[in-house]
């Protein structure tokens, strides 16, 4: 069974900046065998020895707008796909390649990396919770991403 990591992103007092997060609670309630949950507001350095220890990593993280008027999309975190997708919209990508660099370097990871951006309607500080379409955003890309943690269907 492979070991899954999951990391969500943001900041649930700032409405669906919180997204990554609410994303990991709605994961969390299925208790699955081998996916470990950590939320954090952003990326940190020092989490790459323990994304080392993972063979998948998946970055959640919610963001302003989608190609394809997509919900969410998730893809393997490589240089052409950060061309293609237009990774610029997820503000701690530069933070996330560095910790998976130190991660290959420092600690000789064979983890397979994947971003999960989920779109965001409104970021108002101090509103601590989702708008009901970003919540919609949590159901259907946990739906989604259930078979692939459950090892139904392969990444």
């Amino acid at each position: 069974m492979k070991k899954i990591l999951l990391v969500g992103f943001g900041d649930p007092a700032m409405e669906d900046d919180g997204l990554g997060h609410a994303f990991l609670n709605e994961i969390n309630r299925y208790d699955i065998e081998g996916v470990t949950i950590d939320a954090n507001y952003k990326p940190s350095l020092g989490k790459a020895g323990v994304i080392a220890q993972h063979d998948i990593v998946i970055f959640a993280d919610a963001i302003k707008g989608l190609p394809d008027k997509k919900e969410y999309v998730l893809y393997p975190l490589t240089p052409i796909n950060t061309i293609y997708y237009g990774i610029g919209k997820s503000k701690l990508f530069k933070e996330v390649t560095e910790i998976m660099d130190i991660a290959r370097k420092k600690f000789n990871a064979k983890t397979e990396v994947y971003m999960l951006d989920m779109k965001a309607y409104s970021w108002n500080r101090g509103i601590n919770k989702l708008t009901p379409q970003a919540k919609e955003v949590v159901k259907k890309t946990v739906k989604f991403i259930l078979p692939f943690l459950m090892n139904e269907k392969p990444f």
